[in-house]
């Protein structure tokens, strides 16, 4: 995987593929941060143009909601730099750096249609990626426009790879793996490939609720994946928690350890002595990856556990890898701390963990 040198983009307009596919227009995101690096080297090595490419959302045609205009204020705090923003795909401003409509308004983006990503190539010189968060995605954006252009990765994308990559080679024992979020069939097979490697995995939010569902345990009316299919997922490296901040049937918050949930109870963190058990497993490893929160953090008090988690992944010394969507809205208290590295990447970081490439990934 090559980065771009000094010589490669000097006096050229260079395409970057971003992803500043983000809920909150108005925040500055992680992902915003992780292309920053890239287009400071571009500026440094006098690059003549920076025309930045992003989707935003699922929009069915152009739709306004979906418009990228709106992020020219915040990434410009970001970048400090001007940045010019442009609807069409030709006959492009010459200011220095250009971002470009959501590349979805354009059906042909999600074929990987050559013809259009022949078009986005007449933009430009120079092609870098710098989107490791949607690289699993086939586009024409991605994919083929790397057939019309020098195309090379983006500072943060090979700080991604490097990382990931670790988790398969040289990995330090105790190696602790910590599972939440709300989807546990995209976590299955990165549960199935880690097991062995993994001394321990601590398991929260809905990936806990399916097993214990699957174990035989009442759930009540918790949000669980009934649909997984799981095998040889009965090990002792598996901890799951023991006790829960729920809702009843009245809708009232109450504590409930596993053996005593009610019918109409719902899950939605996790209780004081799970946190514990789990504090003691992480203050024993050398390695630890997270992905996903502990609870349903879209409303309070339930965000608790993931938010003590974070202090305590904080005080270790072990080597920490961080990903996943929701759970890069806690990590700013981890961000500076050089022995963790926080990925951008969701469905992209268990895609190359689990595959150990891309669809378009050149090694």
């Amino acid at each position: 995987m090559n980065l771009p040198k000094s010589t490669d983009v000097k006096n050229k307009k260079v395409l970057v593929r971003v992803d500043f596919n983000v809920s909150d227009l108005k925040k500055d995101h992680y992902r915003f941060q992780c292309a920053t690096k890239t287009i400071a080297f571009l500026l440094k090595n006098k690059s003549k143009q920076i025309i930045l490419i992003s989707h935003l959302g699922r929009p069915e045609g152009k739709e306004e909601k979906y418009s990228l205009k709106k992020l020219i204020p915040i990434l410009e705090k970001t970048f400090k730099q001007k940045i010019k923003f442009y609807d069409k795909l030709e006959n492009l401003p010459e200011d220095k750096i250009v971002l470009l409509e959501n590349i979805r308004f354009w059906k042909e983006e999600d074929k990987d249609d050559k013809a259009f990503a022949k078009k986005l190539a007449k933009l430009g010189d120079v092609y870098i990626n710098e989107a490791f968060s949607v690289s699993h995605r086939k586009t024409s954006s991605l994919c083929a426009i790397t057939k019309f252009l020098p195309s090379f990765y983006g500072f943060n994308f090979i700080s991604e790879i490097k990382a990931l990559d670790s988790l398969n080679k040289n990995i330090k024992h105790p190696f602790t793996m910590i599972i939440g979020g709300a989807k546990t069939e995209d976590k299955i097979p990165l549960l199935e490939k880690f097991l062995k490697p993994a001394d321990f995995v601590l398991v929260g939010g809905v990936p806990a609720n399916t097993l214990w569902n699957m174990y035989g345990a009442e759930t009540g009316k918790s949000l669980v994946d009934k649909n997984v299919k799981i095998k040889n997922l009965e090990s002792d490296e598996i901890v799951l928690p023991i006790d829960f901040q729920i809702k009843d049937k009245n809708n009232k918050l109450a504590y409930r350890t596993i053996d005593d949930i009610q019918l109409n109870d719902n899950i939605l963190d996790l209780g004081e002595y799970s946190l514990e058990l789990f504090k003691i497993y992480i203050e024993h490893s050398k390695t630890i990856f997270w992905n996903g929160p502990l609870g349903f953090t879209e409303e309070k008090p339930f965000d608790k556990s993931t938010k003590e988690l974070v202090k305590i992944l904080a005080k270790s010394k072990a080597k920490i890898i961080i990903g996943g969507g929701e759970t890069l809205e806690f990590v700013k208290p981890l961000m500076n701390k050089k022995n963790i590295f926080i990925s951008s990447g969701g469905g992209a970081l268990l895609y190359y963990l689990i595959n150990g490439t891309f669809p378009c990934l050149k090694k």
